[in-house]
């Protein structure tokens, strides 16, 4: 008797154990299931660990680790790089902002947060060799790839293209991320100046004009050798943003950046 209550006890403590790591299996399988549906991106797993995102992808029936990011869109920035580097059928979490048929003979790299850089056709393969992020740098991104990450040294995508040393290289359109040939030009830093965006929360929406309130008119002025050079007052703001850009083709030439583009 006591022999059969020692099998019955033992065999309750196995019942009891097998129970508990079957019960902790299904409740871990069911909280990895809620994260995996609170991800809004293909490819993109957390890392309950330490709250981190990996990004993920199966091809020929091998699941490939593509990097632990500590944002979730830069984990699904990097899903999508390796399907538009390797050509895959898949579908994106960023489908292309701007398609390259808007843009004759050109191609679009992945970055970080979800954005692009158009290139020309010619030089992205050599320019896709690197993993590039963008970086937010004057109200604009560029798109960039780490030299040293402990010193937050970045090489720039179209200085490479430009194969710039000692210039600075504009972008035409002011958008950084645009790096196709014909929207860049070597440049020296003042000419760079000149042509970036406008300074927000201004009292006017156009460049060189401001309100003058004791005057009760719009003001027009422009700099010229580093000094501000006044270019008079006018009661309608078009006609003062009209004065600035008829000075700043006569300074700046080409590099002008004017209100009323032609």
């Amino acid at each position: 008797m006591h022999l059969y209550a020692s099998k019955w006890r033992s065999s309750k403590i196995c019942f009891t154990k097998a129970h508990v790591v079957q019960r902790l299996h299904l409740q871990s399988t069911w909280a990895f299931c809620l994260i995996k549906m609170t991800i809004k991106y293909r490819g993109v797993y957390l890392n309950p660990n330490n709250s981190t995102f990996r990004a993920k992808i199966a091809e020929n029936k091998k699941t490939i680790n593509l990097g632990t990011f500590e944002k979730e869109e830069d984990a699904a920035a990097a899903y999508d790089a390796f399907i538009l580097k390797n050509n895959l059928n898949r579908r994106l979490n960023f489908p292309d902002p701007m398609p390259e048929s808007l843009i004759p003979n050109t191609k679009v790299i992945p970055l970080s947060k979800g954005l692009f850089a158009i290139v020309d056709e010619d030089r992205y393969a050599y320019l896709s060799q690197w993993t590039w992020s963008a970086h937010k740098s004057n109200n604009t991104f560029y798109a960039v790839r780490n030299l040293n990450k402990k010193k937050r040294a970045f090489v720039y995508m179209h200085r490479i293209i430009m194969n710039s040393t000692h210039l600075e290289v504009d972008h035409i359109d002011r958008n950084g991320l645009h790096n196709y040939r014909s929207n860049l030009r070597a440049c020296t830093h003042r000419q760079n100046m000149i042509n970036k965006s406008s300074i927000k929360n201004t009292s006017s929406k156009y460049r060189g004009v401001h309100w003058a309130k004791r005057a009760s008119k719009w003001t027009a002025a422009i700099g010229k050798n580093g000094k501000p050079q006044y270019l008079g007052s006018f009661k309608d703001e078009i006609e003062a943003a009209i004065c600035y850009d008829a000075k700043a083709k006569e300074y700046y030439g080409e590099f002008a950046y004017l209100n009323f583009p032609e």
